[in-house]
């Protein structure tokens, strides 16, 4: 399960590092982009994986199959009515950014409060396929909530920073201690085996410039995404007696710790030593 929290990064993570760094066009396109995919995919990816796993805890295999169907039909109707509003509300409310940000969070909350209230846990998956689904499908029907896109952000990034604090204040210290040297081994290979692999593999005969591509396999950290995603599938897990499910939001969170803060340090002097700096990014010689 842990493995597939660490397969998200996303762009509230990759985007401030890439913005400090300001790394040439073509590894900043495909950074974003890559962040921006995995994202929603990685965490769908998550939830699926905790409904088979709540199934296979049932006492008959019909009765696991039966819930883990239930959980995905509820998840993906609710998904439906939250888009339902997310596109009213867009119309009703256009180039108003206070509503309009009333109407993005308003949406994918009421869908998701909507799906537990049917079947335990399917929230979760239900906001995903909202905020996947919603905003394509209201600029087609004419009803883009671009203009509350600013004041949306900020409230976002301010959530942001208080849920890193609460998840923080939710670790336990004597699991945190047990769990530092396996987790930072972990970290490690993640950092320094895994990625680099996973962007070799990735580009070969692509035509992408060789330090671009060191650059990418030294850039993927993780974030709020995978902590969520810790936090709500992992109380969860713990409810339904599942055997060191305890562990996964430490493990998560020092993962987290470790590959932002290396990714954060390291990334401006290796892009400086790799010459991949965007022209702007350089600082002016007098």
């Amino acid at each position: 399960m842990l493995g597939a929290f660490l397969i998200v990064s996303g762009p509230t993570v990759v985007g401030p590092i890439l913005d400090v760094v300001k790394p040439n066009a073509r590894v900043r396109g495909i950074l974003t982009w890559e962040g921006t995919l995995l994202d929603p995919l990685g965490a769908i990816f998550a939830v699926v994986l905790f409904q088979v796993i709540k199934a296979s805890n049932e006492s008959s295999l019909f009765t696991g199959v039966e819930l883990f169907l239930v959980g995905i039909l509820t998840a993906t109707l609710a998904a439906a009515f939250g888009v339902f509003l997310f596109v009213i509300g867009g119309r009703l409310v256009r180039n108003s950014p206070t509503f309009g940000t009333q109407v993005l969070l308003g949406s994918v909350s009421l869908a998701a409060g909507l799906a537990n209230s049917v079947n335990d846990d399917s929230g979760l998956l239900t906001a995903l396929l909202t905020g996947v689904t919603a905003p394509k499908l209201a600029q087609k029907n004419g009803a883009s909530l671009d203009d509350a896109k600013p004041f949306f952000n900020t409230i976002v990034s301010m959530g942001i920073g208080v849920l890193f604090i609460t998840i923080a204040a939710l670790v336990p210290s004597p699991t945190f201690a047990s769990l530092v040297l396996p987790t930072l081994l972990i970290a490690l290979i993640l950092l320094f085996v895994v990625r680099p692999v996973v962007v070799a593999i990735g580009t070969t005969g692509s035509g992408i410039a060789r330090n671009d591509r060191i650059f990418m396999g030294c850039m993927y950290p993780r974030g709020i995404v995978a902590a969520a995603a810790a936090s709500s599938i992992g109380t969860s897990l713990i409810a339904l007696k599942i055997p060191d499910a305890e562990n996964l939001l430490p493990a998560a969170f020092i993962i987290i710790t470790v590959t932002v803060t290396v990714y954060g340090l390291t990334a401006t002097p290796l892009a400086r030593k790799l010459k991949i700096r965007h022209p702007a990014g350089e600082p002016q010689n007098n």
